[in-house]
């Protein structure tokens, strides 16, 4: 019971910090598509929609299989 206590804490605190790094990857974004430089403005682009899945999918798969 323990361990399932101390893996939902690490899935939540997982969550807060992968959805904290999609928002500075999207201020990112936005900041190189001013900058007008095509090749960070992919990359962050890219980085932001796998840190937003990570951040949403890691707990939905934790509650799925607890």
């Amino acid at each position: 019971m323990i361990l399932i206590n101390v893996l939902g804490n690490s899935v939540a605190v997982f969550s807060v910090l992968m959805l904290t790094a999609c928002l500075y990857f999207i201020l990112s974004y936005f900041e190189y598509l001013k900058e007008e430089d095509k090749r960070l403005t992919k990359q962050t682009k890219l980085f932001a929609a796998i840190t937003l899945f990570l951040g949403l999918g890691v707990p939905a798969v934790y509650e799925l299989f607890k």
